[in-house]
């Protein structure tokens, strides 16, 4: 289907990404009238290259977390369709784009690196969880407690390093060395 499922899935991962990074940095104060635009602004642009336009405008500030979550939203948006776009303009040797692969590159490269420090942090849980007995705790329960914790904490992961990754990438293609019958050393100097 063209990719159509994992742009999708894609899609909503950078959504929940700027969503949760919007929260937690207006979290830090206690009203509206005291949240940091040109912190939040800037750091949306450092770990995302996503620039919410209305954050710069003080007539545009949003009012309330939800109207601002919105707005990183939509600049999210904006910005993953245009790396998508960019990314396809470049075609290979068979006229085909590169936004699909890299995307879909990108995905399988933080899901497996995510997944396995998962899986070893489940490891490390499960060999210290009977400690908790001493403290007169279940084991169990604490285990599925920390393991949900720690899974949530996953999916954020997940979300946030995709969206930082995929935002980001670049395209360099290196121009392969030139071979020659002298080796690639080229001519020899001239020193007549």
């Amino acid at each position: 289907e063209g990719g159509e499922e994992l742009k999708a899935e894609a899609l909503k991962m950078v959504e929940q990404a700027l969503q949760r990074r919007v929260e937690t940095n207006l979290a830090e104060f206690d009203t509206p009238e005291e949240w940091d635009f040109e912190l939040l602004h800037q750091d949306l642009l450092q770990h995302y290259l996503v620039q919410v336009r209305e954050l710069e405008q003080a007539d545009h500030r949003p009012t309330s977390l939800a109207q601002a979550q919105e707005q990183a939203t939509e600049a999210g948006r904006k910005a993953f369709a245009g790396k998508l776009t960019s990314l396809d303009e470049v075609r290979d040797d068979q006229g085909q784009g590169y936004g699909n692969r890299l995307l879909a590159l990108v995905m399988l490269n933080v899901l497996d690196e995510k997944w396995k420090d998962h899986l070893y942090d489940l490891d490390q849980l499960r060999a210290a969880i009977n400690y908790r007995a001493w403290g007169q705790k279940d084991p169990l329960i604490e285990y599925k407690e920390e393991a949900y914790k720690m899974f949530v904490d996953l999916m954020n992961d997940i979300y946030n390093t995709f969206t930082e990754r995929f935002l980001r990438v670049q395209l360099v293609f290196e121009q392969p060395p030139q071979q020659g019958g002298d080796g690639g050393f080229g001519p020899p100097p001239d020193f007549g």
